[in-house]
């Protein structure tokens, strides 16, 4: 049983009850910032729908909040709430307290979605190259998420012990509300020579140590700082998306890719097609007219 396990009766325990718990558990899983966010938004909604117990709360009671949250004009934001409530109902279902999640069926408010940034080898070049002398750790981190297309959250939890050598594979624990997804992902040259590089500095904890923390949860500014010097505007997770649409180019099956990045579902990794599509048409508007 996890320690932060409710210590009430959970089945009779009101919305506020349940947060005072899953909170802690997001502790070992989440940023500093994402705890906040998630405790703001959970306060906002036990408000709202009042002590009654958790087993009580259906999809109305989600729709109404939403509704009364729309009504402020932050559409994106209450989409981020949705979110939010999703995965704390996950939670909640894990523990057989519900067995469906009141969130679902709720729509999202639309919203413009910032599209995949391509990065170009050059760029990539430029980036890397900038790290590589002003950032090393910011260069280490880069090289392993876009040789791997693992996300920021996992990459800065890995640990010497994870990374075996000798067979060219990383176990990755990927955090779920179920438990956990295990990954074994085979490592390229780049990446494993960051790796094996710093699990000779760290040994067998983590390899990306942070200040006063056992690994490193934030670095922002020092993203920032290389992006401003590089002249190139996109965010840490596209070394994920530029992982994937890579692969693809390159005529690395989708099954494939679907494995490498830890989608559940072929559809998540059949986005980057679209992507793709794009690409192509872009390459034939290049054609001289006749």
């Amino acid at each position: 049983m996890d320690r932060h396990e409710p210590r009430c009766d959970i089945k009779n325990a009101t919305l506020k009850e349940i947060i005072a718990s899953y909170i802690p558990f997001c502790s070992a899983r989440n940023t500093p910032r994402t705890i906040s966010l998630k405790r703001t938004y959970l306060r906002r909604f036990a408000d709202f729908v009042g002590d009654i117990p958790i087993r009580d709360i259906k999809r109305a009671h989600v729709e109404d909040f939403i509704s009364h949250r729309a009504a402020k004009g932050n559409a994106p934001a209450n989409n981020r709430t949705l979110t939010v409530l999703k995965h704390f109902f996950n939670f909640v279902i894990a523990r057989e307290v519900l067995e469906i999640n009141p969130v679902v069926g709720v729509k999202k408010f639309p919203e413009a979605r910032r599209p995949i940034k391509i990065l170009s080898d050059k760029e990539l070049k430029s980036f890397f190259d900038y790290c590589r002398d002003a950032d090393p750790l910011l260069y280490d981190l880069s090289i392993v998420a876009y040789n791997t297309g693992l996300r920021r959250s996992d990459i800065v939890k890995i640990k010497g012990a994870d990374v075996d050598a000798e067979r060219q594979v990383l176990t990755v624990c990927v955090s779920k509300l179920r438990g956990e997804l295990v990954l074994y992902l085979p490592l390229n040259a780049n990446a494993l020579e960051v790796l094996e590089r710093r699990k000779r500095d760290r040994g067998n904890g983590y390899l990306f140590p942070g200040r006063n923390v056992p690994h490193v949860v934030d670095f922002k500014q020092r993203f920032a700082r290389a992006k401003k010097a590089t002249g190139i505007d996109f965010r840490f997770m596209e070394f994920r998306h530029n992982c994937a649409t890579t692969l693809l180019r390159k005529g690395v099956d989708i099954y494939t890719v679907k494995e490498i990045l830890g989608h559940s579902n072929i559809s998540t990794t059949a986005r980057y097609l679209a992507v793709m599509d794009e690409l192509k048409r872009a390459a034939l508007d290049k054609l001289p007219g006749l």
